[in-house]
């Protein structure tokens, strides 16, 4: 199966990780409770990439369907909307930084239904209350092996894929 990263709930109690049949397909959602060893996927929940704990306790992903990056208390209720992408474009992959105070994500649109000619992407800075910082110019290609500085959050590194035609 494909699955990403888990993500350590702040009272260490809980895991979030996310898991797909095959990759490139929608991922369900999972929580791991780290005294009882059991597991559970949360219910009607399918998400594009990893989920991760905030500071607060929930649960944020981003919607396979909508686009949209959403909230959950650990036991997968209460989904609310954290995030939603400026008209005609949908957000993809995200990343919570290591103080989670920050949320970094790629925010995508498609011009034709050629994905390497009309393919557009750019990165999109959070508040960790959802509140929209800031964003890069779009650029042709997609936004790729995003990570934070493991000893600070005030550093991104990404690196980023021109597509090129001919």
């Amino acid at each position: 199966n494909q699955s990403e990263v888990p993500s350590l709930s702040v009272d260490g109690t809980k895991l979030v990780y996310t898991e797909a049949i095959r990759q490139g397909e929608p991922a369900d959602v999972k929580v791991y409770d780290v005294a009882s060893k059991t597991s559970f996927t949360v219910a009607g929940v399918k998400t594009r990439w990893a989920a991760y704990f905030d500071k607060n306790g929930k649960i944020l992903f981003c919607d396979s369907d909508t686009g949209v990056i959403k909230s959950m208390d650990a036991d997968g209720s209460n989904i609310a909307t954290f995030a939603s992408p400026e008209a005609t474009y949908m957000f993809d992959i995200f990343y919570v930084s290591p103080d989670r105070e920050k949320i970094i994500a790629v925010e995508y649109r498609n011009l034709t239904y050629d994905y390497y000619t009309g393919h557009l992407e750019r990165l999109v800075l959070f508040s960790s209350n959802g509140a929209r910082l800031g964003a890069t110019p779009e650029y042709l290609g997609e936004w790729n092996h995003l990570t934070w500085k493991e000893d600070s959050s005030r550093f991104f590194y990404y690196f980023h894929i021109f597509n090129v035609e001919g």
